[in-house]
C-alpha cells in the first residue's frame, strides 16, 4: 500500500501479518483470524456520523459532512442527502465468517488519508499453479469509503509468488467482484456480499484455470506488440504521444526480461514468449515500475493508490481482458 496511510490517535492505521511491510509502518497482528483484534489494530475500530452542512448566516445545505468520530473529529468527506455510511464494523464483518468457515486469515488492513478510505486484504488457504513452479496465492480485498469518492467493494486479487505482483481475476459471473452503493439498502448488500465473499473461492480456481490458458497461450513479438498497444492506445488525435510510446517500451522490454518473466514465458512451443508473460509484464509495470518512476513521493503515494483503487487497477483489469482474448482467438 501507499505511504498515505491515516495516522488515527498518534498511531499509523495499518495492520500486518508477516514480514514488516516495504515502508516499515504498522504492528503485526498476533492473531490473524480475528476481524475484532485486525480492525483494533489497524485504528479503524471508529465509526462515522453525518452532520448537515450550513451556511455561514445558517441556512441548511443538501449536503452532509462525514465525520469520523475518533480523535480530533475529522471531516472525511461531504455527501448528498441520499448517502448512507457503511460503518467499518459492518464493512468487514463478512470476514469474520471467511475465517471461521473457509480458513481464511487477515493479511493486512488500514485506513488511508484521514480515513476516507479503509481496507482489509485477507489470505483464502487456496494456492493455483498456472505452470510448476509458478504459485499464485488467493487473496481478495475488501474496500469501504466514507467521502463519497468510492463504493464499498470486496473483489479478487491473487497475488503471484514469484514477482509479488498484484494479479486481477476473470469477472465471469460476477463471483470475483461485488460493489455496493451507500444507500438506504445497505444492510441487504452487505448480506449479500457475505454470500459472494463465499463464492470467491471458487472465483479463485476459475482464475487459476484463465491464468493455466494464458500460460499456454503462445506470442509472438507481433503479438505483444499487438497486446500493448490495445492495453495502452493512443490518444485521438495524438498518434505519437511521448508518455504512451515511453510505457509501451517499457512494458514490451518486462515481458522479456520482468522478474518471473522467463517463467511465465517458459511454455512457449516457439520459444518466444507467451500470454501469461504478456499479462504479468503490465501487472509488474503498474504495481513496480510506475511507482520507482515517479519523481515524488506524493507521486509514488498516488501511483500505489491508482494501482489499487484507481485508473490504473482498471488498466490491469483491461489487460486481463485483453490477454483472454489472445488465448481464446
Amino acid at each position: 500500500m501507499a505511504h498515505n496511510l491515516a495516522t488515527i490517535n498518534g498511531r499509523i492505521a495499518m495492520a500486518y501479518q508477516g514480514e514488516t511491510p516495504w515502508h516499515k509502518l504498522g504492528t503485526r497482528l498476533s492473531n490473524t483470524a480475528d476481524v475484532a483484534e485486525a480492525m483494533r489494530v489497524a485504528s479503524l475500530d471508529w465509526a462515522v456520523t453525518l452532520e448537515q452542512l450550513q451556511t455561514a448566516d445558517g441556512r441548511k445545505v443538501e449536503r452532509n459532512a462525514v465525520i469520523r468520530e475518533s480523535g480530533s473529529r475529522p471531516i472525511l468527506g461531504t455527501v448528498g442527502p441520499d448517502w448512507t455510511p457503511i460503518q467499518n464494523l459492518d464493512a468487514f464483518a463478512p470476514l469474520q465468517d471467511a475465517c471461521i468457515e473457509h480458513g481464511v486469515t487477515i493479511a493486512a488492513a488500514g485506513a488511508l488519508g484521514n480515513g476516507s478510505r479503509t481496507w482489509m486484504l485477507a489470505q483464502m488457504p487456496e494456492t493455483v499453479s498456472p505452470l510448476p513452479g509458478d504459485t499464485v496465492k488467493g487473496y481478495f480485498l475488501i474496500a469501504n469509503g466514507h467521502d463519497g469518492s468510492l463504493a464499498y467493494s470486496a473483489r479478487l486479487t491473487p497475488i503471484r509468488v514469484v514477482c509479488q505482483n498484484t494479479l486481477t481475476a476473470a469477472t465471469d459471473g460476477k463471483k470475483a467482484f461485488v460493489t455496493l452503493r451507500h444507500t438506504s439498502r445497505v444492510e441487504q448488500r452487505l448480506e449479500e456480499s457475505r454470500r459472494m465473499i463465499g463464492q470467491m473461492m471458487d472465483a479463485m480456481k476459475a482464475a487459476g484455470d484463465t491464468f493455466a490458458s494464458l500460460a499456454r497461450t503462445d506470442m509472438n513479438a507481433q503479438d505483444v506488440a499487438d497486446y500493448i498497444s490495445r492495453v495502452f492506445p493512443m490518444p485521438a488525435g495524438d498518434p505519437k504521444n511521448d508518455t504512451i510510446t515511453s510505457r509501451r517500451k517499457t512494458v514490451a522490454a518486462l515481458v522479456y526480461h520482468g522478474v518471473g518473466a522467463e517463467l511465465a514465458g517458459s511454455n512457449s512451443t516457439t520459444g518466444a514468449t507467451t500470454a501469461w508473460a504478456a499479462y504479468n509484464a503490465i501487472t509488474e509495470y503498474f504495481d513496480h515500475v510506475r511507482p520507482a518512476e515517479a519523481g515524488t513521493q506524493s507521486a509514488k503515494n498516488a501511483a500505489n493508490v491508482s494501482a489499487t483503487f484507481g485508473a490504473n487497477l482498471t488498466t490491469k483489469i483491461a489487460a486481463l481482458q485483453a490477454a483472454r482474448q489472445f488465448a481464446i482467438a
